[in-house]
């Protein structure tokens, strides 16, 4: 069984050319943060969006999936109030240049062991009902599809996941 999820993932994460081109990376960060207001609000986070306004070469709809994704588990860090930034930036590597969302929260952290294992399909540290493994797991494959990457690093009150596209100069 876990085999044939699996093979489904990359048809789950539907990774394909789905009119990829120059989208606002601000507006798809902000789209995303005003669909999990209400439940920012309810747990009492305070959620602060900063930046500068990006062009990056993208499916709109993945990087909003990419941010929902990042966000909701952010806010499931946060249970009991805090404050959750989204930073948006630019960044080079390897002479390309990239747009960068940077999510941060003051939660507990992930430990060094979790930390290995995060990208993982089907892994969780959620309780049942709570969240399936997959998120973050569908999240890196989209970021990796565009030609950027995800990653995280975290101490307790101090937690980071990047995600990096390239600019819509950047060719994927």
């Amino acid at each position: 069984v876990a085999s044939q999820r699996m093979r489904a993932l990359p048809d789950f994460a539907r990774l394909g050319d789905l009119g990829r081109g120059p989208i606002n990376l601000g507006e798809a960060v902000h789209s995303a943060v005003d669909l999990l207001a209400p439940i920012a609000r309810r747990q009492g986070v305070v959620v602060k969006v900063d930046g500068p306004q990006l062009m990056v070469r993208a499916n709109r709809s993945q990087v909003q999936q990419v941010v929902f994704n990042l966000l909701t588990n952010a806010l499931h860090a946060l249970d009991d109030g805090g404050r959750l930034s989204v930073h948006i930036d630019q960044e080079s590597r390897d002479g390309r240049t990239f747009g960068t969302v940077s999510v941060l929260d003051d939660g507990p952290g992930v430990g060094p062991a979790i930390q290995d294992h995060l990208f993982d399909a089907f892994f969780t540290t959620k309780t049942a009902g709570r969240g399936t493994g997959l998120g973050l797991a569908v999240s890196r494959d989209i970021a990796v599809a565009h030609g950027g990457w995800l990653e995280c690093t975290s101490e307790p009150g101090n937690t980071r996941f990047t995600l990096g596209l390239p600019t819509s100069a950047t060719s994927a």
